[in-house]
């Protein structure tokens, strides 16, 4: 399988977590009033910005985030949100999401999701839509000099959850209501024969293509599923099956052990790592993860990847009501646990009362999770697996960002949780 990817991830160049200081995916990231102004009038001629609010400091990682009040000479205001590229991803990012928001609002319209309204790749030229068309232009003179590629979309009403607010009857209210939206997306987009991250103006001959029983709509030529976002794996070919998807964010994770310094200490794990990636998993079965989700064998789901309290808006109290789902960058079509993994790993986020009820309702619905549809070894092999690459090279390990000693106590950390999990796997 061939690869454009990079040797070393963008995330392990030195980054800052201080927003303000140059070396923060954000630091610089600008896009001026004349900018948007610009982006305004040309999409929709006639139309001005009456407000521009950028979000503060330190709430959004890898972009640069702005609320604004657009008048439109027939819509009147539309609040919308602008979202600008950071400095650790492309082009790429933006067409992942819009082709993501686009199949919600194909397949699934109740879900509150953002619509797209507009998007550009690259800031030079940007694609403005409407239900029934689109259309590609030019970026005047206020756009000169932007490089960053960004999405514009409706804004939703709420405000992210806060977990300290919830009591028990808000928990099993917002379980119940979160069950609801990601049964709608699990049961209703198609699975697909490939896996990862997606393309709308993809240069892949794919005589294959995505899986979908209607068009995507306007403003999409084309659309593919290559590579892994969330990793910067970039890839020509695509990932057919579970198994070449895991040994390729396996090899992504030993590409960096080996090579971005801050790692050294854990590269005595390389030798059982490659041992995994070339002999073992080839014996792992995946078919009960298949069987037991009603998934055909070697397919994909979509899945938002990233289902924590920061991106779930609610409004109103006793019980407050879901009212958006955003932060879609990184969603796609992975593992059918994987939805499930990612939180799961990343525990503590969501109160476990919480998260047991949420999975609880899922199953309810017929969502096979991790508490009852998905026993035994299917569950612990995909579980075993994820936090072994997740531990193998930790991205939270940012260069510059932790001292000496705050460093070797997670690379042994790290180390622990890898030789952990090789145990449960067979490697010895």
């Amino acid at each position: 399988m061939s690869s454009t990817k990079s040797s070393v991830n963008s995330r392990h160049r030195p980054i800052s977590k201080d927003a303000n200081a140059p070396g923060h995916p954000v630091y610089g990231v600008t896009l001026s009033p004349e900018s948007i102004e610009d982006m305004a009038s040309t999409g929709w001629p006639g139309s001005k910005i009456e407000s521009i609010k950028p979000l503060e400091a330190g709430k959004s990682f890898n972009n640069k985030i702005y609320f604004l009040k657009i008048r439109h000479p027939a819509l009147g205001v539309q609040d919308s949100v602008l979202k600008v590229n950071g400095t650790l991803y492309d082009g790429d990012k933006v067409q992942n999401e819009v082709a993501c928001l686009r199949l919600l609002e194909l397949y699934c319209p109740e879900v509150p999701a953002p619509r797209v309204m507009a998007w550009s790749e690259a800031g030079t030229q940007a694609t403005f839509v409407s239900p029934n068309h689109a259309e590609t232009k030019a970026l005047g003179e206020g756009s000169a000099g932007n490089t960053a590629g960004w999405i514009l979309t409706s804004r939703l009403p709420g405000k992210p959850v806060s977990t300290a607010d919830l009591d028990a009857a808000a928990i099993s209210s917002l379980a119940a209501q979160l069950a609801d939206i990601v049964a709608s997306w699990r049961q209703r987009i198609p699975f697909q024969k490939h896996g990862g991250s997606m393309q709308i103006r993809s240069t892949v001959t794919d005589n294959e293509g995505i899986a979908l029983d209607r068009p995507c709509g306007p403003g999409i030529p084309d659309l593919v599923i290559r590579g892994i976002l969330v990793e910067e794996m970039k890839l020509t070919d695509p990932i057919t099956r579970i198994h070449d998807y895991y040994r390729l964010k396996l090899d992504n994770k030993l590409q960096l052990l080996e090579s971005v310094d801050i790692l050294e200490r854990n590269r005595h794990l390389l030798e059982p790592l490659r041992k995994l990636r070339d002999e073992r998993l080839l014996e792992l079965s995946f078919s009960d993860i298949f069987t037991q989700t009603g998934t055909p064998a070697d397919t994909f789901v979509f899945t938002h990847y990233d289902l924590f309290p920061r991106n779930i808006l609610v409004s109103g109290e006793s019980p407050p009501r879901v009212t958006g789902i955003v932060d879609w960058e990184f969603s796609g079509f992975f593992a059918p646990m994987d939805e499930f993994l990612d939180d799961w790993l990343d525990a503590g986020d969501w109160p476990e009362a919480f998260y047991t009820t949420f999975l609880k309702a899922l199953e309810e619905k017929g969502v096979a999770t991790p508490v009852g549809g998905v026993p035994g070894d299917g569950w612990h092999v995909a579980y075993w697996l994820e936090r072994t690459i997740e531990s193998a090279a930790p991205w939270w390990l940012l260069p510059g960002s932790l001292s000496a000693e705050q460093n070797e106590k997670a690379l042994e950390k790290a180390e622990s949780v890898v030789k952990e999990m090789l145990g449960n796997l067979g490697i010895v």
